[in-house]
C-alpha cells in the first residue's frame, strides 16, 4: 500500500500533509512484519523494546506530579518538561493522560522540539488503539 493513498483527515485538517510539510518527515515501514515493535536505542546504541501502554493506563497520569501524553501512537512520560515548556505548563496538561497528536503536529514543532521530546518516551500504544502507526507497517512520520 503506498502512503499516498492513505487518507488521515480530521475535518479540514489534513495530518498526513501537515505532517510532511512541518518536519520533512517521510513514511517508513517495518519491512512487512507485520505486528511488529518498535524499537528505541538506550546510551549503548543497542536497540531497546518499548513498553506497551493502553490509553486506559496513559489517562491516569493527567496531573502536575504525574504527566504522560501520547503523539503518534508513542506514550511520553512529560512530568519533568512541564515547568521548563516554553509554551507553559498549561498547554501540556491540557492533553495530560491522553492523546496530544493534533495538538503538537497541528503547532508546527521543531526538529529540536521533537528530540527534545525521544526523552520522555516510555513506550507505545498497543496495535489496536494506534491510529497513525498500524500493525502494516505504514506510519505518518518519524521523529528525526
Amino acid at each position: 500500500m503506498e502512503l499516498s493513498t492513505l487518507s488521515l483527515n480530521f475535518g479540514s485538517l489534513n495530518l498526513l500533509e501537515l505532517w510532511k510539510n512541518r518536519s520533512g518527515a517521510t513514511a517508513t515501514g517495518n519491512n512487512g512484519n507485520v505486528g511488529a515493535t518498535d524499537e528505541k536505542s538506550t546510551t549503548s546504541g543497542a536497540p531497546e523494546q518499548l513498553e506497551i501502554i493502553a490509553l486506559d493506563q496513559v489517562a491516569w497520569h493527567d496531573t502536575l506530579e504525574d504527566c504522560w501524553l501520547v503523539i503518534c501512537d508513542y506514550v511520553y512520560d512529560c512530568t519533568e518538561f512541564l515547568r521548563s515548556h516554553p509554551g507553559g505548563q498549561d498547554v501540556l496538561l491540557e492533553y495530560a493522560g491522553r492523546d496530544a497528536t493534533l495538538a503538537f503536529v497541528g503547532y508546527g514543532h521543531s526538529k529540536g522540539a521533537k528530540r527534545i521530546l525521544k526523552k520522555y518516551l516510555i513506550g507505545e500504544l498497543p496495535l489496536e488503539e494506534r491510529i497513525f502507526r498500524t500493525e502494516n507497517g505504514i506510519k505518518v512520520g518519524d521523529f528525526d
